[in-house]
């Protein structure tokens, strides 16, 4: 059900009742009537009529009653009393200020011009939805004024009584309402709130993407470094390897009377024997490959 953010008053008339000059009552009026709501794109139904008494009851003195919408304290001309539901309208008994100035000119022009003028209640409800027909539920209601151009009752001030109730299975009428300035307002400004709330969502999503990436480049670079510095170091033990192999060949070749010499890349060792002459002349890897390959020095 879709709250109806201050929702357009709706017109109904007066039914047919009696008028007492004396008393200035008029008996019986109609309140709301069943139907479309003519112009406001919505039906009305019993459960309408119902929540629309119910409301009309919480007033103990009666619900005022005022010379049109909008106007103050000085028109209220009377109050509706005895809220009854009679087929399809829900009806009051109109009692008139014997002491406002307009009391005759009401009750003249209910004699002599019903369909000129009706009733409209001022309420603030809801929108109950049933087979894609919007129907009024009244939640609160303020008061019920006199107005000249009734909505829901087009035959005017006395609204007849056999009109056909709605079928909740009718369809919805096509009205092509244009939404007032103030409504294109309230709408441009709730989506300009909702954009700027996405956009305040989109950066801080962007933020924290921001500060990820950042702390991701932050571990990269630690991760290269720590890559580079281990690399120096493996290529620092390679060259100490490398040092320490050509020493203990320097060393081997040596004991065997051999000077040291540069080591040969390419020196190799397959011979098993070798007599002392051909081992003085091999290089000092070559003495080492040979010595660790098991191979024996004779004379």
């Amino acid at each position: 059900m879709t709250t109806l953010e201050n929702p357009d008053r709706l017109t109904f008339t007066f039914a047919t009742g009696d008028i007492s000059q004396d008393n200035a009552v008029i008996e019986g009026v109609s309140v709301i009537t069943e139907g479309p709501a003519l112009g406001h794109g919505i039906m009305i139904d019993q459960l309408s009529l119902a929540t629309v008494a119910e409301c009309c009851r919480q007033h103990a003195d009666g619900l005022k009653v005022k010379m049109d919408h909008g106007s103050g304290f000085d028109d209220i001309v009377g109050v509706l009393k005895n809220f009854r539901i009679d087929g399809n309208q829900l009806r009051a008994d109109l009692q008139l200020l014997k002491a406002h100035e307009c009391k005759d000119l009401i009750l003249e022009m209910a004699a002599t011009m019903p369909s000129e003028f009706g009733l409209s209640i001022s309420f603030v409800g809801q929108l109950e939805t049933v087979e894609d027909v919007d129907y009024m539920r009244c939640l609160e209601i303020c008061s019920c004024d006199l107005v000249d151009e009734p909505a829901a009752n087009p035959t005017g001030l006395f609204s007849k009584k056999e009109l056909t109730p709605v079928k909740q299975s009718v369809s919805k009428p096509q009205m092509n309402v244009e939404p007032t300035e103030a409504e294109q307002i309230v709408s441009l400004s709730a989506e300009r709130d909702s954009a700027r709330e996405q956009a305040q969502k989109n950066f801080a999503d962007l933020t924290t993407a921001k500060a990820s990436l950042e702390a991701v480049t932050v571990e990269r670079d630690e991760f290269c470094a720590k890559v580079t510095e281990l690399s120096a170091e493996v290529e620092k033990l390679k060259s100490e390897a490398a040092t320490a192999a050509e020493k203990a060949a320097q060393i081997v070749a040596a004991n065997f009377g051999q000077a040291p010499i540069k080591t040969e890349a390419d020196a190799s060792a397959d011979d098993k024997s070798k007599t002392r002459d051909e081992y003085a002349k091999l290089s000092p890897a070559d003495a080492l490959a040979f010595v660790k390959s098991g191979g024996k020095i004779t004379d």
